[in-house]
């Protein structure tokens, strides 16, 4: 796809592109969009801390009946803290995006785990009020460097 990285992930080839510092991540064959973002896509990435170490955002995963969400890491001495938020799609369930974010604590103490991570579930701290809901996930740095 154009000197992009593809790589499968979500049932789908993703392709991953690197310009300077910024990593962009589409669906492989899909056109890239260029020009302003719109609207909607600004006031997610609003949301978005300053100073963090990468951050993604999105205005919809129709397949996880998603309508909004953002992420964003902050890497300290200690630890890596991911954070996740996210609504449910309009007529969705109320509680897709809570479903959704389950996965994601799920997934990634699975993937932890199969790294040889001894893995500790008050790492994960999983919230709603429907129809949103958010991760919070603190990683101690030294439990990744024991495996």
């Amino acid at each position: 796809s154009g000197g992009a990285l593809e790589i499968a992930a979500l049932g789908k080839t993703l392709a991953v592109r690197w310009r300077g510092d910024v990593a962009t991540v589409a669906e492989a064959g899909k056109v890239e969009r260029a020009g302003e973002a719109p609207d909607a896509m600004k006031d997610v990435i609003a949301q978005v801390p300053r100073g963090v170490a990468a951050w993604f955002a999105t205005t919809g995963l129709p397949s996880y009946k998603v309508g909004r969400a953002v992420g964003w890491l902050v890497v300290s001495p200690a630890t890596w803290t991911i954070t996740v938020t996210a609504t449910s799609a309009l007529g969705a369930p109320p509680t897709a995006a809570k479903t959704w974010i389950d996965s994601l604590a799920s997934g990634l103490s699975a993937a932890l785990a199969g790294r040889g991570v001894v893995v500790d579930g008050s790492w994960f701290t999983a919230t709603a009020t429907l129809p949103s809901a958010k991760l919070v996930a603190t990683i101690p740095l030294a439990a990744l460097a024991a495996r």
